[in-house]
C-alpha cells in the first residue's frame, strides 16, 4: 500500500493508494484520527478504483469524520499520478481534472450545489458545492475571529459546517480564510471553499459576467471561474507538491 504527503495551495494530505488493496473502515477511521497529526496534514485521501478511468477517492478527517468532497485533494491526486484528464468520483460527486502548461484545474458541475441567504443582512450564506460551507463577507479577513466562529457552528450544524471569511481586495479579487469541519482548525486553503466563495460572490455581485475571480489565501491563489453549468477551480501547478513516505 503506498503511502505519499500531498498538498495543494497549502492544504495537505496523507494520500493512501488502496486500488489494489482494500482497507475497512474502521482502518481508515483509525488511520486519521492517529497518523494525521504525527504527519501534520489536513485530511485523509484513500484512492480507490481498479484504474485511472474509475478513480475513487474517500475523505476522511482527524476527528475520524468523513467528508465529501475535496478540490484540492482532487489537484493533489491527479498531480500524484500525473493525470492530465480524468474523472474523480467523490462521496459529494464526481470532479473533471483537466492539467496542461503551468496551470490545472478540476471542473465540477452547477448543477451539485446549493445556496441560500442564512441572515437578513445578506452577510452570510450557505452554499454547498461539494462541502457545506458558511460565507461571510467581512471587512478585515484578518481580524476576523474566525476560529472562535467556526468552532462555535460546529454545535449549531450536527454534522459539522465549514467557515470562510472573504474580504474584497479589488474587483474580482477576494482575500478568504477557511475554517475546516472535521478539521476542527484553520487550514491555508480549501478548494471547495473557493468554490463556494465563488457562487456567495455571485450571487451578491450581478457585474461579473463570467469573469473569473482570484481567491487569495494563507496557501496560495485559487482562480473560479464559470462556463455554462460547469464551475472551475484553477491552480499553478507549482502549488501542488508530492513526496513518498
Amino acid at each position: 500500500m503506498k503511502m505519499h504527503i500531498g498538498s495543494c495551495c497549502g492544504n495537505s494530505f496523507l494520500i493512501m493508494d488502496c486500488r489494489h488493496r482494500r482497507l475497512g473502515r474502521e482502518g481508515k477511521i483509525d488511520i486519521a484520527t492517529k497518523e494525521l497529526s504525527k504527519y501534520g496534514v489536513d485530511s485523509l485521501l484513500i484512492l480507490e478504483g481498479s484504474g485511472t478511468d474509475s478513480l475513487f477517492v474517500e475523505i476522511f478527517e482527524r476527528d475520524g469524520s468523513e467528508s465529501e468532497s475535496c478540490g484540492n485533494g482532487a489537484h493533489a491526486i491527479s498531480n500524484l499520478l500525473g493525470l492530465n484528464d480524468c474523472t474523480i468520483g467523490m462521496k459529494g460527486g464526481k470532479v473533471h481534472a483537466v492539467s496542461n502548461g503551468k496551470r490545472q484545474s478540476i471542473r465540477i458541475n452547477i448543477s451539485a450545489s446549493e445556496i441560500r441567504e442564512v441572515n437578513d443582512t445578506g452577510d452570510c450564506l450557505f452554499v454547498k458545492v461539494g462541502e457545506p460551507h458558511l460565507i461571510y463577507f467581512v471587512d478585515n479577513v484578518f481580524d476576523w475571529n474566525l476560529f472562535e466562529i467556526g468552532s462555535r457552528l460546529q454545535s449549531v450544524y450536527p454534522e459539522g459546517i465549514n467557515v470562510n471569511a472573504i474580504e474584497k481586495i479589488k474587483d474580482f479579487c477576494y482575500a478568504i480564510r477557511t475554517f475546516e469541519r472535521g478539521v476542527l482548525s484553520e487550514t491555508k486553503s480549501c478548494g471547495t471553499g473557493s468554490l463556494s466563495a465563488y457562487r456567495a460572490i455571485a450571487h451578491v455581485d450581478n457585474s461579473l459576467n463570467g469573469e473569473s475571480i482570484e481567491l487569495r489565501s494563507a496557501g496560495g491563489t485559487h482562480w473560479v471561474s464559470r462556463h455554462g453549468d460547469v464551475l472551475q477551480l484553477e491552480v499553478l501547478k507549482e502549488h501542488c507538491e508530492i513526496r513518498c513516505l
